[in-house]
């Protein structure tokens, strides 16, 4: 599976720490969502928006170029870069 920013994926939350979450993606790939791609409002607390076992779909916001992880973004696609 080839990631391309933009593309809506689906993974697994697997694990929360407090500047993110890991998430299984398919062909056993590992994205990082960084607590700022969480929601277009700021966010304290990342566990009050999402939580370990879940699906999300989420769009490939960037995929760093020597790293095989993806850089997935929980926020929604249209309403990137507006004011909240």
């Amino acid at each position: 599976m080839e990631l391309t920013v933009g593309a809506i994926v689906e993974g697994k939350v697997k694990s929360i720490t407090n500047f993110g979450a890991f998430i299984a993606l398919p062909e056993n790939k590992t994205g990082m969502v960084h607590i700022s791609e969480v929601a277009n409002a700021y966010v304290s607390d990342i566990r009050q928006h999402l939580t370990e076992g879940p699906e999300p779909e989420s769009p490939a916001a960037e995929r760093p170029p020597a790293r095989e992880q993806a850089a997935p973004s929980a926020r929604c696609p249209q309403n990137r870069g507006s004011a909240v």
